[in-house]
């Protein structure tokens, strides 16, 4: 009946508790375990309720055909719930304590006060399909969906609250995970990066925030493909709600779908060598995007497993590959010809973990390597072809220079420097101190003149000639620079061209020989086919080499003059010191081309 009693007249009992039953195919979700105090017994409903309780009832069945984990909640004491705290948060704030009228979780909720998300995690998970999440995934997006219906069978909501670690760094991985609801932050010790200090590869910089993941995004994948540990640890940044994906499953996926293996390897690629970049001096490479690693360097390199006792550089040979090694552990091992005797052992030199990285001294000094490097563990690398390094690796901005800089140490030249940030810094902070800086000022300036020409039209380009000019070539200006006198003419007469007598008539006796070549350019029928016909180009002035000589003229005298004076000075120690410069590297072989 509508006032809640029962045909017989007796009052039907509210049902707050297990689940009630008009009969057993017909049940209204008895969801409690999360929301509501121990578990009751069953109360039977009036009869006068059967119309009431059948608005709860589903209109399907549902069947587990194996095992299955659920979460159960009941749907009428959780709606309850959330009308008590939109009740409660209408009314006036007391201190006077929880209502006697407040159940379990209210007094808990009163007690901490933090529980809003999880209420909203709890609702989320209420109305929502993992199948639909799993089609956020970018490797999963053109995954049959059959395939992702299978894999949503497998997979399974995960809350976790705020400041407890999902993943954690050197731990097994053996799930991948969809961000539903929540943020979450990416950290490390930065293993990595104090391995590679410990090899001499770089100067280990202490913990690291990587990244912070929000809504949609995925995590873990590396560990469950690679079987490799934890390389980062994951962090609830607030109270969320995952979906995971265990490996048996996520392996099985590739399996049946091969088309998803290249895009899973293409984002491994990616996100490794998001590490290998981020390792480096200069802030150009390691602020380097991820799209901008996936079109332009993700190609050139190719993931390789190997395992403990592979050779990957031969001593006293060129080597053939540069080497990333991501996880696992290689030794450096030294044959020398007295110790090729019969049964006398190589000497082991060190021990290279994550994060270290070889065979760049070979390929950009051009001489054999000197050493043997050889895998003591398995070992994942990203492996990159001496071509591929070459002819991709080294156009990225800054990346050669470094690369040099940190080889060559106290041998390295002016371009390398000018062409890496970080020690260009160190170079302007040197020539400012010495009042000097006028000629690397000049220089940067034609360089961008150079960089903007192509967009620019002939009078904007005249224009900034002109500022350049007055502000560096004219005698007695504000940063004159010193060329030659030879070079300062030809540059002035070519912007300043001298008045001439007879110009109008020399303008009208032009005029009249292009009003000839345009008669004698008339067209002919008959010489259709005989004739070439070629579009008459006009040069553009100024072009862009306009300053080419003269900026040449001022880096010969920064190389001999200011750039001679950096490298005995403080400044440059600390350059090398802050760009993790090799140290006992033999240059005594290198062409000379890198010496000169």
């Amino acid at each position: 009946n509508d006032d809640g009693t029962s045909s017989d007249g007796e009052k039907a009992e509210e049902n707050e508790g297990g689940p009630s039953s008009v009969d057993q195919k017909r049940k209204r979700g008895s969801f409690a375990t999360m929301f509501s105090s121990p578990k009751q017994p069953p109360r039977p409903l009036g009869r006068g309720n059967t119309a009431k309780a059948m608005k709860q009832l589903d209109m399907t069945t549902v069947t587990a055909p194996y095992g299955a984990t659920l979460l159960h909640l009941d749907k009428l004491k959780f709606d309850k719930f959330v009308k008590r705290r939109k009740d409660r948060r209408s009314q006036p704030a007391s201190n006077a304590g929880p209502s006697k009228t407040m159940d379990a979780l209210d007094v808990a909720d009163s007690q901490h006060g933090a529980q809003d998300l999880d209420i909203d995690l709890v609702r989320v998970m209420m109305k929502s399909n993992i199948q639909d999440y799993l089609r956020r995934i970018p490797f999963l997006k053109n995954c049959p969906p059959s395939r992702i219906e299978t894999l949503g069978g497998m997979s399974e909501f995960e809350l976790f609250k705020a400041g407890s670690e999902v993943c954690t760094e050197g731990h097994d991985g053996d799930k991948v995970y969809v961000i539903i609801f929540g943020k979450l932050t990416v950290h490390t010790k930065d293993a990595l990066m104090a391995s590679a200090a410990m090899s001499g590869s770089v100067k280990a910089r202490g913990t690291m925030v990587l990244t912070t993941l929000n809504i949609g995004d995925h995590f873990g994948e590396l560990s469950v493909l690679g079987n490799i540990p934890r390389q980062a640890s994951v962090r609830a940044k607030t109270s969320c709600l995952l979906v995971s994906i265990s490996r048996a499953p996520f392996k099985n996926l590739l399996k049946v779908v091969p088309t998803l293996g290249d895009t899973v390897q293409s984002m491994m690629k990616v996100y490794m060598l998001s590490r290998f970049f981020r390792m480096l001096y200069s802030e150009d490479l390691r602020n380097i995007s991820a799209q901008d690693l996936e079109k332009g360097t993700s190609s050139s390199c190719e993931i390789e497993e190997v395992e403990a006792g592979t050779r990957l550089i031969r001593q006293n040979e060129l080597a053939h590959d540069f080497y990333f090694l991501y996880h696992g552990e290689v030794e450096v091992i030294k044959h020398s010809d007295m110790l090729k005797q019969k049964n006398s052992p190589p000497e082991i030199l060190a021990t290279l973990k994550s994060g270290s990285y070889f065979g760049e001294i070979s390929i950009m000094t051009r001489t054999v390597c000197r050493t043997e490097i050889r895998a003591s563990s398995r070992c994942m690398l990203l492996k990159v072809s001496k071509e591929k390094f070459e002819s991709v690796w080294c156009k990225l901005p800054g990346f050669k220079a470094e690369f040099l800089i940190r080889i060559m140490g106290e041998k390295c030249r002016l371009e390398h420097v000018l062409k890496h940030d970080v020690a260009r810094s160190y170079f302007n902070k040197f020539v400012e101190g010495e009042y000097a800086a006028e000629n690397l000022h000049f220089y940067d300036r034609i360089d961008k003149y150079c960089r903007k020409w192509e967009a620019l039209s002939d009078a904007d380009n005249l224009t900034e000639c002109h500022a350049i000019y007055e502000r560096y070539l004219r005698v007695g200006c504000e940063e004159q620079v010193n060329i030659s006198a030879k070079m300062l003419k030809t540059l002035t007469t070519q912007l300043f061209p001298p008045e001439t007598e007879g110009k109008a008539e020399a303008k009208a006796s032009e005029a009249e020989a292009e009003e000839e070549e345009e008669e004698d350019d008339e067209f002919d029928v008959n010489a259709v086919g005989s004739r070439k016909f070629e579009p008459h180009v006009k040069a553009r002035f100024p072009e862009k080499t306009f300053f080419d000589e003269s900026q040449e003229e001022i880096f010969v005298l920064m190389m001999k003059d200011n750039f001679s004076r950096f490298k005995k000075s403080e400044d440059f120690k600390e350059l090398l010191s802050s760009v993790g410069a090799y140290e006992n590297i033999d240059l005594s072989n290198i062409p000379a081309d890198l010496s000169t």
